[in-house]
């Protein structure tokens, strides 16, 4: 057995082995392995039986203590600040106001800072608890009070 930091010339085995173990709606392409090498391939461990590449270990660098779904894009291929961006977008055509609960309210679930408005701070920072909804609710009042009364 060997183990090895992963080169261009691996990625068509590296793609053959990803097709083995995931369906084609979820496996990377080799072209997004093209782009992993090329972006951390010092951080992307390959394990030989002889010739034959038989598993892979790839993760991008990051200084933050856990990974979360953020960090990665979804089945069609977009980040969660793609959405955002979007509804933002059609706010603007539509001249309609859009209250950015993700980024005025202060709850994000990815620092323990605000773990205390969620249900679960170990488990579940999805659902806000009761001190989070009324953090969300304020936020709305104070960006609805913002809007011209005749709107």
């Amino acid at each position: 057995m060997t183990i090895k930091c992963a080169a261009k010339e691996d990625i068509s085995a590296i793609a053959a082995v990803e097709a083995e173990c995931f369906p084609p709606a979820e496996a990377a392409t080799e072209a997004e392995f093209v782009e992993r090498v090329n972006s951390y391939g010092n951080h992307f461990w390959l394990l030989f039986d002889a010739e034959k590449l038989i598993a892979f270990v790839d993760g991008f660098v990051t200084d933050e203590p856990d990974l979360t779904d953020e960090m990665y894009e979804n089945a069609r291929g977009l980040f969660f600040d793609e959405y955002v961006k979007a509804i933002k977008e059609a706010g603007n055509v539509w001249a309609v106001p859009v209250i950015d609960l993700n980024s005025l309210s202060g709850l994000f679930p990815l620092y323990d800072a605000g773990a205390q408005m969620f249900n679960k701070m170990d488990t579940d920072r999805l659902h806000p608890n009761d001190a989070g909804h009324s953090r969300m609710a304020k936020t709305i009042m104070q960006q609805l009070s913002a809007l011209p009364c005749n709107f």
